[in-house]
């Protein structure tokens, strides 16, 4: 609109329109109108170019304010996870388990998740990454909870069950890990633990080996049955 402007003030000039007295009159304002045009399209980007960078810094500033607790929780599905494991390869290879109370697999929950102000300046997308983690972290917490209030028996099946939606939640956190914090500490005590991200991969990795030992023994057993079963049933004559 600016360049238009700009053209028929020129124009006006050169061709002396409407007369060579006014022309240079109606070729001022239309430079005029220009420059006004010029300015307030320089302003509306000035400003939404800073609108845009405050969202930016409020995102940043929300996912810092996250952080702690998100990796606070994590950490403690990692600790949840390898006593998980520890506690199905014992019932799977029928040995005493190491009996970890049941209220010890039972995730914290999260303090500043969902209700402070902050959660409303993430992205879309960090917002669902919370949302989905957080989400599987309390249906831990209902299975534990459900299975104290009803006694259930804690044997190999129950444990696999509970490895397993611990594993899913795990991979879920580890996604959320990897937009906020992919550099962050498993224990800023223990250096020497590597990051969150590295022990959340080999947690779930171990978890994966146990089960696939599981099935590889489940499957061993259920063939020697077979062959005890077949050596000991009367021969056809």
């Amino acid at each position: 609109m600016a360049a238009i402007t700009v053209a028929v003030g020129g124009v006006a000039i050169l061709c002396h329109f409407p007369t060579k007295e006014s022309a240079a009159s109606l070729g001022g304002a239309l430079f005029g109108a220009a420059a006004l045009f010029i300015g307030a399209w320089v302003a509306e980007t000035t400003k939404a170019a800073s609108e845009k960078a405050a969202a930016a810094r409020k995102m940043e500033v929300a996912k810092i304010y996250f952080t702690p607790e998100l990796a606070r929780v994590v950490a403690q599905h990692v600790y949840i996870l390898d006593r998980l494991i520890a506690n199905f390869t014992a019932a799977s290879v029928k040995r005493v388990t190491p009996g970890d109370p049941l209220t010890s697999f039972r995730p914290k929950r999260p303090v500043l998740y969902p209700t402070a102000p902050q959660f409303g300046d993430l992205s879309e997308a960090d917002a669902a990454r919370l949302v989905e983690f957080y989400d599987t972290s309390h249906g831990v917490t209902e299975t534990v909870d459900a299975w104290i209030e009803n006694r259930t028996p804690t044997d190999v099946n129950a444990y696999n069950e509970l490895m397993q939606s611990v594993q899913h939640s795990l991979a879920l956190g580890q996604a959320a890990v990897a937009s906020f914090c992919p550099d962050r500490q498993y224990s800023p005590l223990m250096p020497a633990s590597g990051t969150l991200t590295v022990r959340i991969q080999k947690s779930i990795s171990h978890a994966k080996a146990a089960l696939q030992a599981h099935l590889g023994r489940s499957e061993a057993a259920r063939i020697a049955q077979e062959r005890a079963s077949a050596a000991l049933a009367p021969k056809k004559r």
